[in-house]
């Protein structure tokens, strides 16, 4: 239930996480389409209605300048002055400079209809002031007070009319973008707001389910380390039981061997005697390793000794098994190991070696190697045996293990006492097998220097 409970956290601060960068990607998609619209519309009032409202203004007050200058001229001719068209030779340069500028500019939908009268209109005031001067140059004040009434005036009119129509048109497209910038921005500065404060909300959420994820799995990780201390302490008491229970018959089997002893039976003596001391010695380090809480005693020992005696110990089972052994290309190395510890892992590598090889025809033999590199000692014990199912190496060196279809006796623990002892001592098991084609167990422990000569 823990487990499932940490997944479902996990899954559910994934959907929180995946859900807030989706919704960030479209808020700041959606506030970039706002800002752009407040761009466009700044850009067209500053560009466009603006300088159009502007330039028509110009334009009006040009025409506004030439009307009251065809007045001031019937004045300069019925007082008999001449006529000066200087004036209004500027006004018109003025009036079409700003109608240029006006027709550079992009139309809105719907101007141009609106602009048509305005041609039209001061084109016809334009020569119809022209018409008025011309009459009052030659003297006729009636007929240009009657072209002044009846074409100037009235055309001049109709021009100015059809310029403030367009300048109102320009002047309410400034104040429509204006209410469209004024509402963009206030939508704008409330969903950012919004934002914000959703921000604030997601952050807090997205922090509720990381602590809350971080103390199952802490929870998680308490219950397995208890676990594992609970199933490290039954394994050292399993060991210290085992060891405990084989000091019995091993301390029978001293004081039969002292018998033959005393019978002046050297040889034989000799050949029972160093097995046993050897288990004995094996048996006491088992048992300081079990009660010292898997920290072993330190010690040094020489890897091609241990070897030796482990190979003379396991004479007869190897004679058994049709197996040579062969350990010539083992190197007299010390190692920071104590020898009991040291024996205990030959003995189970070999004799784990030695157990499985009789499931496999043909030749039969074990090879020990061991040499120093780096300060570190390998050691590496090869086997022609049936080798071990790809996807178990790991599983080998696990209490209880026993490979399926295997036909070895055994509970499963020798490897786990190698791995157990290796790591405890500071080093490293591991094994290379191919399928039907032997193994090659190896043990990486830190060099030792030699002992000093007495």
């Amino acid at each position: 239930m823990a487990g499932f409970a940490g997944t479902s956290s996990i899954g559910r601060l994934f959907a929180a996480t995946t859900l807030a960068v989706v919704m960030f990607i479209i808020a700041n998609a959606y506030l970039a389409r706002e800002s752009r619209s407040i761009e466009r519309f700044g850009e067209s009032v500053s560009e466009n209605a603006g300088p159009s409202v502007v330039q028509l203004t110009a334009v009006h007050a040009a025409l506004q300048n030439m009307t009251a200058g065809v007045g001031l001229a019937f004045n300069s001719a019925a007082e008999g002055h001449p006529i000066d068209r200087s004036f209004f030779a500027e006004d018109d340069g003025r009036l079409h400079a700003a109608l240029s500028a006006y027709l550079a500019l992009p139309f809105y939908p719907g101007e141009q209809a609106l602009y048509r009268p305005i041609d039209e209109n001061i084109d016809t005031f334009e020569r119809a002031v022209d018409r008025t001067l011309v009459l009052l140059e030659r003297g006729a004040l009636k007929d240009a007070r009657t072209t002044m009434r009846s074409e100037t005036i009235p055309f001049g009119l109709r021009a100015s009319a059809a310029l403030k129509r367009v300048i109102d048109f320009d002047v309410a497209q400034i104040t429509r973008m204006s209410g469209e910038m004024i509402s963009v921005r206030r939508r704008f500065s409330f969903f950012s707001y919004g934002l914000d404060v959703l921000a604030v909300l997601v952050a807090l959420v997205l922090i509720l389910l990381t602590s809350r994820a971080l103390t199952i799995y802490s929870r998680l990780a308490e219950e397995r380390r208890l676990r594992a201390e609970r199933r490290a302490g039954e394994l050292e008491q399993f060991a210290g039981r085992i060891a405990h229970d084989l000091k019995n018959p091993l301390g029978a089997l001293s004081l039969r061997l002292e018998v033959v002893r005393r019978r002046h039976d050297e040889e034989t003596f000799s050949r029972l005697s160093q097995p046993v001391q050897s288990m004995n010695s094996m048996i006491d380090d088992l048992l300081d390793f079990a009660l010292s809480g898997a920290r072993p005693q330190p010690g040094t020992a020489n890897i091609r000794e241990v070897v030796d005696e482990a190979i003379a110990m396991l004479r007869e089972e190897a004679a058994s098994a049709e197996t040579t052994v062969d350990a010539s290309a083992c190197e007299p190395v010390n190692v920071a190991c104590s020898r009991g510890a040291l024996t205990s892992v030959i003995t189970n590598l070999l004799h784990n070696a030695l157990k499985f090889i009789v499931e496999k025809s043909g030749e039969r033999k074990i090879t020990i190697r061991a040499g120093e590199r780096g300060g570190r000692v390998r050691v590496e014990m090869e086997d022609t045996g049936p080798g071990i199912p790809p996807g178990t190496e790991r599983s080998v060196f696990e209490p209880f293990f026993r490979g399926a279809g295997s036909k070895a006796g055994g509970f499963g623990l020798g490897l786990a006492t190698v791995r157990r002892i290796v790591e405890a001592c500071g080093g490293s098991v591991g094994v290379e097998s191919r399928l039907g084609q032997g193994s090659t167990f190896f043990v990486e422990l830190p060099a030792a220097p030699p002992p000093a000569s007495e």
